[in-house]
């Protein structure tokens, strides 16, 4: 029998392939048939470091699960090696550098992957087996090698070297990499393409001479040039190893060179400046088929800034060009002249070109300097000062209309200095800042075509809009496709909390065509997949109205749980992928009343579940991690209506031997009548109108009363007496049950029907307990009982219950509306509505 899924095309099926890890892909598909067999083994041959395919073996991957079932599954096949052509080992999983050489090659030395081609191994943490491993592909199988050494390697020689007995040891693993090194630029190695990381072997020096020609390890090793070569990317320590290495490339065509720091001109050069100067060696005939040159540095003085021409002017030749660089702490005792200049066109002309460019058409340069700026000793607000300086230079720009010609052509605008969540300090409250603002302002409208804007706060664009708001060009920002900024943390109060309502109608207004928002906030706000909400007995309140305070956009749902998804690094308790609990009762910590420790009565915060996602603020209080072996079913209504009901025997001080009655048979009532029975109650009676609430209750052991058909009052004291211990009350205003408070309710003379507390009241024994657990807000015949109701949330249980039994209706999320209806209007005899938001069945329990 054919299945659906086997009747897609393979194009489909490949893409769907595509979307798998390849160690999913192999454990759930293998060997189910022929074709699949087939479509996986060419979803591993592709080979494009942009998708970061084939074999990937990075931090999370089982170590028993690679050794007792990846590898034999895929040594054992023929097919699986010979379509395999690339394979990442990251050496952030500790297994990578010592399973490298058991996976590539059998005990027979023999590669087990006859077509690999690309091989990348980042952090390697053992040397033996890598350098073992590549000596024999880099020679016979390699195209691509990427190579990156763990920075603990070279930290470990250092500490070793002041050893004496580990100092053969040491001197026998540098040996090792420095010969590598020299095979990899010799007649040795076949690579077309090389990424090479050695700028963290600074702690044990001397690698970059092994390509000198007074090394012994070059002498013996490099007897010809790599003539296979074409492109190189390495990260270097020392400019002395890029001038040796110029000798051993002669066909590359492309070369990134990045230096960790500065450039370490060797000491030869630096006490022989003027020969440097003069010098006009030119490395055309060593590399002659050069096109793309990238260098990226430090610059610390003016030395360097010579050293950089005199590279610059070796490689002059080349079409395209990509001068990085940055300068270090500026430091009078260092001759830096050449940083203190105005950095302008004509600073790039002399110091970041070549003298002669006679086939350059691609320039790409970056330029970063630290810079001492004047400013008056008796003005303690620098920033204020340079602010003002700012926009009294803007200003003059934009009067004169020649003068702001090049900023016609900025397409980014990064205004602030800190753009990274760790770093942030958005506790610090910044006022607003009217030149600040005006001096944004000018800065957008000098743009015509801006396409991405990045700025420190939020706060900082709606102060432009307010007090700048002349001096920003109309339509500035409507060609703004890229945006990122920081939201305040709700550390800061109730305004910053909801500064995130101002953040659509703003972008919405001003930015039309955005098509990428990127965002962050400090605070330990975790990211949550919500797998279930349950719709609570105090929602309909809202659904209806008649709770004020409801604005449009307003998302409902406190009953819910999911998967943390992502955290803080303030989160301690909670680990990515863990199910997750999410309190009915949100608080942020810091107002007036969380300070008292009476954080349901938070006016900061609210949860919203009704969603596919959510941020859950202070996750450590506010989320409870649940185990894999319970259904959400079971654990669900542990966010807020089984604490209730538990809460209402804490009020009632239920107690073994009691005798209770129970009004409201919904889901808090019916949880209450579970808790009592744990409790070791003698007698439960339950009370309302829906026989199939009733009937649900007595099947959890309780006597029952229809109020429709019998008179609550006489019938309690005929079952029992005036020996009532405690009366819990589960309904709420909305219900009812007299004629004169229906009428009253209907014409708003008063807001809360009190039927059942008046109950209550006659039928508890003398210093009996009345709880009371439902919702109550306004008045009753001018009485407030809504200042009294207070619903403090306390939870504690041993697991010996099942939750389950109240859930009446599972549905998708996006039926919340039918849902609502179901439990409002009580249909389809729903009790407990559940809404799931990655699913799409409909699943209705038996009732």
């Amino acid at each position: 029998m054919i299945s659906k899924i086997e009747t897609l095309p393979n194009e489909i099926l490949l893409h769907i392939f595509s979307c798998l890890t390849w160690d999913n892909m192999l454990t759930s598909l293998w060997s189910l048939n022929a074709r699949f067999n087939s479509l996986i083994c060419l979803t591993l041959s592709i080979n494009d470091n942009r998708l970061n395919n084939g074999l990937v073996i990075v931090h999370g991957l089982s170590y028993n699960k690679c050794c007792s079932i990846l590898f034999p599954l895929i040594l054992n096949s023929s097919s699986l090696c010979s379509s395999i052509q690339r394979i990442h080992f990251d050496g952030t999983n500790l297994m990578s550098s010592d399973l490298c050489y058991q996976l590539l090659f059998n005990n027979k030395n023999i590669l087990h992957f006859p077509h690999l081609k690309s091989l990348i191994l980042t952090r390697c943490g053992s040397i033996e087996p890598v350098i073992q491993s590549l000596v024999y592909l880099i020679k016979y199988q390699l195209d691509e090698l990427t190579l990156t050494f763990d920075d603990d390697i070279f930290a470990r020689f250092f500490f070793l070297g002041k050893r004496l007995s580990k100092v053969s040891y040491k001197e026998n693993q540098l040996n090792m990499i420095k010969e590598f090194v020299c095979r990899l630029f010799s007649t040795q190695c076949q690579l077309t393409s090389l990424r090479l990381d050695i700028s963290n072997e600074f702690r044990c020096g001397f690698l970059h001479q092994c390509l000198s020609s007074n090394s012994d390890l070059s002498s013996n090793l490099i007897q010809s040039c790599n003539i296979t070569l074409r492109r190189l990317h390495i990260r270097l320590n020392y400019a002395r190893f890029l001038e040796s290495l110029i000798e051993y490339i002669p066909n590359l065509e492309q070369i990134s060179v990045e230096f960790i720091g500065s450039l370490q001109i060797d000491t030869l050069w630096k006490s022989n400046i003027e020969a440097l100067k003069q010098s006009n060696e030119n490395w055309f005939n060593k590399v002659s088929k050069l096109q793309c040159l990238s260098l990226k540095s430090f610059i610390d003085d003016d030395l360097e800034f010579i050293y950089l021409k005199w590279i610059l002017n070796n490689l002059n030749y080349v079409k395209k060009l990509q001068v990085h660089i940055k300068s270090c702490k500026l430091d009078d005792r260092k001759c830096q002249n050449i940083w203190k200049c105005l950095i302008d066109a004509n600073f790039i002309r002399q110091y970041c070109l070549p003298d002669r460019i006679p086939n350059l058409i691609d320039f790409n340069f970056y330029i970063s300097s630290q810079c001492q700026l004047s400013y008056d000793a008796n003005n303690n607000d620098f920033d204020k000062y340079g602010l003002l300086m700012s926009l009294k230079v803007l200003s003059k720009m934009r009067q004169s209309k020649r003068i702001d010609i090049p900023f016609r052509n900025v397409t980014k605008i990064q205004f602030g200095t800190y753009f990274d969540r760790k770093n942030h300090n958005s506790m610090m409250i910044i006022d607003q800042n009217e030149i600040r603002a005006k001096v944004l302002a000018h800065l957008i409208s000098m743009t015509v075509q801006l396409k991405y804007l990045r700025i420190e706060r939020f706060e900082w664009l709606l102060d432009v809009i307010q007090h700048a708001s002349n001096e920003l060009r109309i339509n500035s920002l409507s060609t703004v496709r890229y945006v990122e900024f920081c939201l305040p943390s709700c550390h800061n109060g109730y305004e910053t909390i909801h500064m995130g309502k101002r953040l659509v109608p703003f972008i919405s207004t001003y930015m039309p065509h955005l098509q990428t928002l990127r965002l962050w906030r400090p605070d330990d706000f975790p990211w949550t997949t919500i797998t279930s909400v349950g719709i609570c007995g105090s929602d309909p309140h809202l659904y209806h109205e008649e709770f004020s305070g409801m604005h449009s956009g307003d998302v409902l749902g406190h009953e819910f749980m999911g998967i943390a998804e992502d955290i803080r690094n303030d989160v301690k308790n909670i680990k990515i992928g863990q199910r997750v609990i999410v309190s009915a009762a949100i608080s942020c910590g810091y107002c007036k009343y969380c300070k008292k420790e009476q954080y349901s009565a938070c006016d900061d915060t609210n949860p919203s579940g009704l969603a596919q996602f959510t941020r859950v603020p202070f996750a450590d209080i506010n989320l409870l991690t649940v185990p894999d072996n319970v259904t959400d079913e079971q654990v669900v209504l542990l966010s807020d209506i089984a604490c209730t009901a538990w809460h209402a025997m804490e009020l009632g001080e239920v107690k073994q031997g009691q005798i209770i009655a129970i009004r409201g048979c919904g889901p808090g009532g019916l949880i209450a009548i579970v808790w009592a029975k744990l409790r070791g109650v003698k007698r439960i009676i339950a009370i309302d109108y829906i026989p199939k609430r009733l009937e649900r209750a007595r099947e959890l052991g309780t006597q029952i009363i229809n109020y429709d058909e019998q008179l609550v009052i006489p019938t309690m004291l005929k079952i029992c007496k005036d020996d009532l211990d405690v009366c819990i009350n589960a309904t709420g205003f909305r219900y009812a049950k007299e004629t004169l408070h229906k009428v009253e309710r209907l014409l708003r003379l008063e807001t809360d029907a009190i039927s059942a507390i008046i109950e209550a009241i006659y039928l508890a024994k003398k210093f009996g307990n009345i709880s009371v657990i439902g919702n109550y807000y306004g008045f009753t015949n001018h009485f407030p009982i809504g200042a009294l109701f207070d619903k403090g949330i306390t939870f504690r249980a041993d697991g010996k219950v099942d939750l389950t039994k109240v859930i009446t209706h599972i549905l998708p999320l996006k039926e919340t509306l039918l849902g609502y209806q179901l439990f409002d209007e009580k249909k389809n005899n729903c009790i407990k509505v559940i809404l799931k938001p990655h699913v799409d069945f409909f699943q209705y329990k038996p009732t």
